[in-house]
């Protein structure tokens, strides 16, 4: 056969062929995705109607990814059952009338017109009726604007993040006419653009009748499944049946020309490893495109390449249509590859047997929804005065002062009033859920001698740490060697963006590695959060380095799934990765520490087989210690005792306060990973009573789209009747149980078999729950839901929603007879997202939790002080202990002659409000007051006066705290000053010199001196703000 030479020719050639095939017949099998979208590519007016969503997606994002190949702008719509990506799509079917359609039976029904809102410049709305228009249709109105469908009023300015947007709009007022529209960042609530107009499409739809094959009149009409009289359609001659499987429908069925991969060699279970995979490639005299992920893959295959004999140059993807060459590497993001007569296409999927998965441009870390603000109601701790109730904010006026205080209720109804800029001394209070405190005693010195009993145990804490550091810090003999293109190829091969705080860990680690000290580092993230990644980066360090890798792991599940994971990541490197569980045979076990011994393993994983002394290291480096359920202290004193010098890399999914990792920086490093990958979704939550047919519906449309289910039943006495009720629901699903009262190796066994699919539901206990990472599982059951506490309820619901897929949770609880705490927590937990106060609730819960196993401290301390003062004072102690100076900066009462407070007009919100107060109590510097002014500015419009004073009352108690003032006071034109107690007596002299002689040279009047301080007379606060600055001039010696 005379095969085309040249990339360019044989993708002709081959669309020629497809739409040869396609135009003459009306059923066509064994046409792959990649082959339909290259056709799909050229081709104009049709509507696809694809088996399920999956395929749909995969067959819209192919023939984008072929636009790219052939730079032709393509706008084929993607219609998927729900979600934004359904709203905007149906947008532009109606207003674009786009002909160009890829979506199922079941969601190709759409309304006939949609009400969208429209917003420009100079144009007049009034805001009460966009408020309403906005509610209308379907976005919700929040305090602060984080996600789609979201809308915030603050006065004159609106907030609104469109569905399909990739960020929010602020659109400011004056009077009904709108006069400015930005863009804004929703990390940093900042605007960053300027936006002339804007649509605003609905969040909802509304009667969803119109068929799409009624709207317009399409070319072709093409279905890939068998039921076409589900489409009621008449002009039969349109419809084309494709299938995508070598499968014919009938007789007169065509071959759509796709060919196997199989016993080709290229595919992982065709060859012996990934550089064996061109051996029978040029023997097929066929061009070859090799289209990878990432750059890293692209550069491994390329070499691999080269030393088959093949030369295949990197190129841009938008070049890839017109290349002469017979072989080519580009990158993108296409997700499977095809064998036709004329050409090749190599990708992620037939070398790896990964997706290509986009990676997501990174954002920056959400905003303040941090869970420490203070709601009326909430317990709070003051620091002076101890454990209270939050009753709200009021406005107090005084001798011509007009500011707002916040009211807290003690014991017996005493009630504190506390000015906003002291607002620095009030916690939150948190303890473990449920933990309900007593008041304190307004004048009683029952609150300082707790504070003082803790602050002794806080600095036993503090001591035990520092004297942990100090063993630490021998010398390991040897530093790990600066990055090459070697560890960047490693790099690009993680298919995923990495999140913020992963990549933050990952250069915090390998920084570590390259010191003179043997790290020990302790890694915390939620499940899934990709701390397995980070482990592996510093294993790949490393190894590269000469250096072997233990990975300890828990459990024999454990073991064999980070068996699986670490060879699949390595695959394309030199390293050999063995394991040592309950799994092996004694040949095998003894071969591998043989192995281990003269150094023919790089990486070990193991159960706590790896601590028998039997086990000795050639070179050990590197210790990873996974306690996803917690290994003993004895355990990991033992290895350590072993491997002195080795770095330890301990991971964990119980999290750790951010607070605390700061406090304990440089004695104990701390990395935290709180950023869910870009790909997770939110946990979808249903709370239903006992019910056969929403349990049967749920398990069915899961095992339907491949995936698996946890039922979570924490009664083992029953489980057996669980069991047999489920196998009647579903009779054709395979159904194991689990529990902790099995034999070792009969659990392992089932866990093994759920791992490797061919389980459907594992019905179990929660403790089997806590210890899995297994991505195909995205539906949970859990029975008898209102027994679990909110953080446990959030931990087993995080085993669900690993992968990309939307996943389900399903809380049973009884129809009647729940107790209040129990309707809160299932309420919590169904309203629990990822900035959701439920979330931080459970989070909170679980990170004291946390900070009590990692420091060894009874609960009966966090919960006396509440946790955040606690981590305070522990942090505060380890200061002082290591010798550090604690900043003891007092800032004066001022009390001015004028109205400063945030009116309600301007931010309603009283946690808001809060927050802001926080915000410019903790201002020690003058020029963060400006820009915390044009950040209010800019987020909820021009300044009322009451604000700006505020913001000069602030800057004038800065500035009054550096010349040792601890009161000012305002009475019409006269400024009284009281001074600090206890003054040296140089400086009480230099300050009445200073005085006397701006007195002399005019630059205050009326100035008269008392015991405690002096009275001086000005004409405004600007002036008085000059004369502040001129005393600190100098009073203050400059270093």
């Amino acid at each position: 056969m005379n095969h085309t030479e040249s990339i360019h020719k044989a993708l002709t050639k081959e669309i020629e062929q497809i739409s040869s095939i396609i135009q003459k017949n009306n059923e066509i099998y064994n046409l792959s995705i990649t082959s339909f979208a290259l056709f799909l590519c050229f081709y104009e007016n049709y509507i696809v109607f694809e088996e399920n969503e999956e395929q749909a997606y995969k067959l819209y994002s192919t023939i984008k990814t072929f636009s790219e190949f052939f730079n032709n702008h393509n706008e084929v719509v993607f219609l998927p059952s729900q979600g934004s990506e359904r709203l905007v799509a149906i947008f532009k079917i109606l207003y674009e009338k786009n002909k160009k359609i890829i979506t199922t039976v079941e969601s190709g029904k759409i309304p006939s017109q949609i009400e969208t809102i429209h917003l420009k410049k100079g144009i007049s709305i009034e805001r009460e009726v966009l408020r309403q228009n906005l509610i209308a249709s379907g976005y919700t109105q929040a305090e602060l604007v984080t996600q789609e469908r979201e809308f915030s009023q603050h006065g004159w300015v609106f907030d609104i993040w469109g569905i399909g947007e990739e960020y929010p709009v602020r659109v400011e007022f004056f009077g009904d006419e709108i006069e400015e529209i930005k863009i804004f960042n929703p990390d940093t609530q900042l605007t960053f653009k300027d936006k002339n107009e804007i649509w605003i499409i609905p969040a909802t739809e509304n009667n969803v009748t119109t068929e799409l094959l009624d709207l317009f009149e399409f070319d072709k009409i093409f279905t890939v499944f068998n039921k076409v009289e589900d489409l009621n359609i008449e002009a039969e001659d349109r419809i084309i049946k494709i299938s995508h499987l070598p499968f014919k429908f009938s007789s007169q069925s065509i071959d759509g020309e796709d060919k196997t991969f199989y016993g080709l060699g290229i595919l992982p279970n065709d060859r012996k490893s990934l550089f064996d995979f061109p051996k029978n490639l040029k023997q097929l005299g066929i061009p070859i495109i090799f289209s990878l992920s990432s750059r890293g893959k692209a550069e491994t295959v390329k070499e691999i390449l080269f030393n088959h004999g093949i030369i295949a140059p990197l190129i841009n993807k938008a070049e890839i249509g017109n290349y002469s060459g017979k072989f080519a590497i580009t990158i993108s993001d296409l997700q499977e590859g095809f064998y036709r007569e004329n050409l090749m296409i190599i990708t992620d999927f037939e070398l790896f047997r990964e997706k290509a998965i986009k990676k997501k441009k990174l954002s920056l870390q959400k905003i303040p929804v941090d869970g420490e603000e203070i709601n009326e109601g909430d317990y709070v701790v003051h620091k002076d005065h101890g454990i209270g109730i939050f009753r709200g904010i009021k406005r107090q006026k005084y001798e011509g002062t007009e500011e707002d205080v916040l009211v807290i209720e003690y014991k017996d109804g005493d009630i504190l009033y506390v000015p906003t800029w002291n607002i620095g001394k009030i916690y939150r209070y948190s303890a473990r859920e449920g933990f309900i405190p007593p008041l304190d005693k307004l004048g009683s010195n029952r609150w300082q001698k707790a504070k003082e009993i803790e602050r002794k145990k806080i600095q036993e804490i503090a001591d035990k740490l520092l004297k942990l550091y100090a063993q630490r810090k021998t010398p390991r003999g040897f530093i790990y060697s600066e990055d090459t293109e070697i560890h960047k190829n490693f790099d690009e091969f993680f298919p995923y963006e990495e999140t913020e705080d992963q990549q933050a860990a990952i250069d915090a680690i390998l920084r570590k590695m390259r010191e003179t000290l043997p790290m020990e580092v302790l890694l915390c993230g939620d499940a899934g959060y990709g701390k397995t990644e980070v482990a592996m980066r510093a294993a790949f360090r490393a190894v590269y380095d000469g250096k072997q890798v233990a990975v300890l792991v828990p459990t024999t599940l454990l073991c064999e799934q980070h068996y699986r994971t670490f060879r699949k990541r390595f695959e394309a490197f030199p390293v050999t990765i063995e394991y040592l569980s309950r799994f092996r045979s004694a040949k095998e076990i003894k071969e591998v520490i043989e192995n281990v011994k003269s150094g023919k393993v790089d990486i070990l994983i193991g159960t706590h087989m790896l601590i028998l002394k039997e086990v000795e290291f050639f070179d050990l480096g590197l210790l990873i210690i996974d306690e996803e359920q917690k290994f003993g202290v004895i355990h990991k004193e033992k290895i350590k005792e072993k491997y002195p010098k080795v770095d330890l890399l301990t991971i964990t999914a119980t999290p750790i306060p951010r607070t605390l990792q700061i406090g304990l920086s440089g004695l104990w490093d701390i990395f935290i990973i709180q950023t869910p990958p870009k790909e997770r979704l939110a946990v979808k939550t249903f709370v239903i009573h006992e019910n056969d047919s929403i349990i049967k519906e749920a398990i069915e449309k899961e095992i339907q789209r491949g995936g698996q289910i946890y039922f979570l039943h924490n009664r083992i006495h029953d489980i057996e009747l669980v069991k047999s009720k489920l196998q009647t629901l579903v009779p054709f699903a395979k159904i194991a149980v689990a529990h902790g009262r099995m034999k070792e190796k009969m659990l392992d066994k089932v866990m093994i078999d759920f791992l490797d699919g061919k389980i459907d539901i594992l019905l179990c206990t929660s403790i089997i729950a806590s210890g899995l990472d297994i991505p195909n599982v995205n539906t949970i059951i859990i029975d008898q839901a209102h027994t679990f506490g909110l953080s446990d309820l959030y931990q087993i619901r995080g085993r669900v929603g690993r992968a990309s897929m939307q996943a389900s949770a399903y809380l049973i609880v009884p129809s009647d007879g729940l107790s209040e705490n129990a309707k809160k927590r299932i309420k919590a937990i169904q309203e629990m997202s990822y900035l959701g106060a439920g979330f931080h609730v459970a989070l909170k819960d679980l990170e004291i939790r946390g900070a009590g196993e990692l420091l060894g401290v009874e609960q009966s301390g966090i919960n006396r002080l509440g946790f955040d003062l606690y981590i305070e004072m522990l942090n505060d102690a380890v200061k002082e202990l290591k010798g550090e100076v604690l900043p003891s900066l007092k800032l004066p009462e001022i009390k001015l002659s004028l109205p400063a407070f945030i009116p309600e007009e301007y931010i309603k919100e009283t946690s808001m409000r809060i927050r802001i107060y926080r915000k410019l109590s903790q201002i020690l510097e003058e020029d963060e007051i400006q820009k915390l002014k044009n950040e209010l500015y800019d987020r909820f419009g021009k300044l009322p006066q009451e604000v700006e004073n505020l913001f000069k009352t602030a800057q004038i108690r800065i500035i009054a705290s550096k010349i040792k003032i601890s009161q000012m006071k305002q009475n019409k034109d006269k400024f009284r000053f009281t001074m600090e107690e206890n003054l040296e007596t140089d400086f009480v002299t230099k300050l009445i010199d200073v005085l006397t002689g701006f007195k002399n040279k005019g630059i205050v009047k009326h100035l008269k001196f008392f015991p405690d301080g002096f009275e001086a007379q000005m004409k405004g606060l600007d002036e008085l703000i000059f004369f502040l600055k001129r005393l600190i001039g100098k009073l203050v010696v400059k270093k």
